[in-house]
């Protein structure tokens, strides 16, 4: 009357009267046993979803977690996958449960900063779930630049003694 679960109860014991047409009777308990059959995760998580730009190729993004799998002590395995949302799979890799970049990116030369990744994680037996994840870059402050100045003569014995020499000016790649 009710579907059987290996991991709530593995066994269940019956006990079975029968009766023949002359009324004798026999008892018997038997034991059924539950088959533990290997069942797939349901869950697939990524901790973190963003990079810092200018860091080097191999830098951990974060890191997966599979939920969900009823059965115990099992370990998964995770790689990318082709399908739906995986456009930028090229761009990182995986390395036992951490996401890694591929490539040290820079903000202000990607034509985009939102990264599109398909997940699969499976058990040991196999059976798995996949998902779709977004990774976003992060644009750092980077520091000025070429400090340049326009001039760099000055005429001797000048009165006041305060004269301006020149400008200074720099390259900044982050806007203002």
């Amino acid at each position: 009357t009710a579907s059987f679960d290996y991991e709530s109860k593995n066994s269940y014991s019956v006990y079975i009267r029968c009766n023949d047409s002359q009324g004798a009777s026999c008892f018997r308990t038997v034991t059924v046993t539950v088959t533990d059959v290997n069942e797939p995760p349901t869950g697939l998580s990524l901790s973190y979803r963003w990079i810092d730009e200018e860091l080097p190729a191999g830098s951990e993004v974060g890191f997966f977690t599979t939920t969900g799998d009823p059965d115990g002590g099992e370990t998964f395995s995770y790689s990318l996958i082709g399908g739906e949302g995986s456009d930028d799979n090229g761009l990182f890799s995986v390395a036992g449960n951490v996401l890694k970049t591929a490539k040290s990116f820079d903000y202000e030369t990607e034509e985009k900063h939102v990264f599109s990744i398909r997940v699969r994680t499976a058990d040991k037996g196999g059976l798995g779930v996949e998902n779709t994840f977004t990774v976003t870059l992060n644009d750092l402050n980077e520091p000025p630049t070429g400090i340049t100045l326009d001039g760099s003569d000055v005429d001797e014995n000048l009165y006041p003694p305060v004269v301006a020499v020149g400008s200074l000016s720099a390259a900044d790649i982050n806007p203002d």
